[in-house]
């Protein structure tokens, strides 16, 4: 693929993009265009009002966090968890709880994306909402991986795991998926693969960037992390439409 080939669908991946209104969850990895940095990013859209209530938060370490602006009594696992983490050179970003499922596997014995896949399913709500999730590993040989849970095409309700790795991405470019394709009643399941996107200058602007793209109405938050590949702490840029006041 010729970086001419690259540079024109990712122009195409990144129209479409902005030309959907709702998309859900979206998340990306890739490099900056020095090549010196992972780029890690999580969007956030949503429909409906009273899930709305919710904000990206910086933990520190590494972690990001969904949480409530409103107080709410309790806490929908669904709407709000672990959104970025790092352990042992793995740098997790995902849509959900699993987020702490994939830190543990990772850390432990195996140390494989791919089981961590294999015990989850996609969320039990009524639109079948897919669990989307995306790994750096940093180390001699860094390592890009893409997964997702879904529901099957073939049979519906069965859950289906899908796994991209990339060895190596072009400086400047990434990767993204989605949880659906498009707005929709019910709202339709993205069951593509990983597509590419330009991610153009510093934290600042990639996150700026893709925020301006996002529908106003169903666009909540977004992060965007770089992760130095020469090992120093990654720094966070974090866009939200509310906070707590």
């Amino acid at each position: 693929m010729s970086a001419e080939y690259d540079k024109d669908i990712a122009a195409l991946n990144l129209d479409n993009f902005a030309n959907n209104q709702y998309p859900g969850r979206v998340l990306a990895i890739g490099l900056d265009d020095t090549g010196r940095n992972c780029v890690e990013m999580l969007i956030v859209t949503v429909r409906s009002e009273p899930n709305k209530n919710r904000y990206l938060k910086d933990s520190g370490s590494g972690l990001v966090e969904t949480d409530a602006i409103d107080p709410v009594e309790d806490k929908n696992p669904l709407l709000f968890y672990d959104a970025m983490a790092e352990a042992d050179g793995h740098y997790i970003v995902s849509n959900g709880g699993h987020t702490k499922a994939i830190v543990r596997e990772m850390i432990g014995s195996s140390g494989n994306f791919y089981t961590a896949l294999q015990k989850e399913t996609y969320e039990p709500d009524t639109n079948l909402t897919a669990r989307i999730a995306a790994v750096f590993t940093n180390g001699k040989n860094p390592l890009f991986q893409i997964g997702i849970i879904r529901a099957s095409e073939r049979g519906y309700k069965v859950p289906e795991h899908a796994l991209w790795t990339y060895p190596l991405i072009p400086a400047g470019y990434g990767h993204y998926i989605r949880t659906y394709e498009q707005n929709g009643t019910p709202t339709p399941p993205y069951y593509g693969q990983p597509l590419l996107i330009p991610l153009r200058g510093g934290i600042t602007e990639i996150a700026e960037q893709y925020w301006d793209l996002l529908d106003r109405d169903n666009r909540v938050a977004l992060v965007v992390k770089m992760i130095p590949i020469n090992g120093d702490p990654s720094v966070v840029k974090i866009i939200n439409k509310r906070e707590p006041a």
